[in-house]
């Protein structure tokens, strides 16, 4: 299975080996070989517990999604429903909550 990395992080990583001259080859040839590497088609996600439109005002261990998309309105009572998920669900309707960071 292949998995994405953070190309620019890695190069940091070894960034210390520019120090010698006998380390700035070998760190020249790893920046071309990382550099070579097929790049992955992905998109950053929002986790639920880092969406504005989440909340787990309980502290269970589910939350409630928010989003117009995701809850409807009972046939029965009015009220809404809201979508029940995990605080490390994401879907592509996330929206950064102020003052979080994406991992």
């Amino acid at each position: 299975m292949s998995r994405q990395i953070d190309a620019d992080r890695l190069k940091k990583h070894y960034a210390w080996w520019r120090i010698t001259d006998s380390g700035r080859d070998m760190a020249d040839l790893f920046d071309e070989i990382v550099d070579a590497q097929p790049t992955a088609d992905v998109v950053e996600v929002v986790r639920c517990e880092n969406c504005k439109w989440w909340d787990n005002e309980d502290n269970g261990p589910f939350g409630y999604c928010h989003a117009a998309k995701h809850c409807h309105y009972s046939r029965h009572w009015e009220i809404q429903i809201y979508r029940k998920t995990e605080p490390d669900f994401f879907c592509k309707d996330g929206e950064q909550k102020e003052g979080t960071d994406t991992p």
